[in-house]
């Protein structure tokens, strides 16, 4: 972080402020989904300075904190896969769909053809000797970025987004997981969806993570727990399991006559 931090310090937190709503990350994604949330982007400091009070907050802190993604931001999945699809083409971030397109508008991310290509080395970096190595595949290159997400209930959540081939990009995934902790505990299953769909299902195996693996383990989160939709699912059979196993044995005793009647 201290890289991000010395980097934010020379830009200055208008600059990161003005770049970030430029790149889209104050507007809706455009997906042609209902009740999409709308990401938390400060426009100016003045944001701040009615949130806090004009002598109640720390620029420098702020700073600081844009520097690495953190403070008062909020940002969904698809619009960060979305971002990155202009970083992986030619600077244009389009609408992204499902069924049908809502708009053909682009956003333009302003950088230069110099600065995209140092991102993409960047990106290109973390996959082969940054944070998702363990994710490195010889027949196919990757760029992505591992990420944490903050969660006051407990453990972290971690994200990944990546491209491939990282050389002339043409498909971009992302994920995030619940209590994942590290976006590199995420990033091989970004890598694993890459490799079927752009070399096939026979090049992709199992992928084995212990954090992951255990779904009737207590969760280490005070939030309220997902209504589990699918009765059919492991994780229901599982909980239902448990919950069988777990009560005391019963015996059946009602029918039978009291003991002085018994032969």
């Amino acid at each position: 972080d201290v890289y991000f931090y010395q980097v934010g310090l020379r830009l200055g937190l208008n600059a990161i402020l003005e770049d970030g709503v430029l790149m889209g990350f104050r507007e809706l994604s455009g997906i042609d989904l209902e009740n999409e949330k709308n990401p938390i982007w400060p426009a100016s400091t003045a944001y701040f300075d009615k949130l806090y009070g004009p002598r109640h907050w720390s620029p420098p802190a702020t700073t600081l904190n844009f520097s690495i993604g953190q403070g008062e931001i909020t940002q969904t999945l698809i619009n960060m896969v979305k971002f990155y699809e202009g970083l992986a083409s030619e600077g244009r971030a389009s609408t992204p769909y499902i069924v049908r397109p809502t708009s053909d508008k682009s956003v333009d991310l302003g950088l230069t053809q110099a600065q995209l290509d140092g991102l993409r080395h960047s990106l290109i970096a973390v996959v082969e000797r940054g944070t998702a190595a363990a994710s490195r595949r010889r027949d196919l290159a990757v760029a992505g970025k591992t990420g944490t997400a903050q969660n006051s209930h407990g453990k972290d959540h971690g994200w990944f987004i990546g491209f491939a081939p990282a050389d002339k990009p043409e498909l971009v995934v992302g994920a995030i997981m619940e209590f994942a902790e590290h976006g590199s505990s995420v990033a091989p299953y970004v890598v694993r969806a890459l490799r079927r769909e752009l070399l096939g299902p026979d090049t992709v195996g199992t992928i084995k993570i212990k954090a992951l693996l255990d779904e009737t383990t207590v969760p280490q989160d005070t939030a309220p727990r997902p209504v589990e939709l699918n009765p059919d699912s492991a994780a229901a059979r599982a909980r239902q399991d448990s919950i069988r196993l777990a009560a005391p044995p019963q015996v059946i005793a009602d029918s039978l006559p009291p003991p002085s009647e018994r032969p």
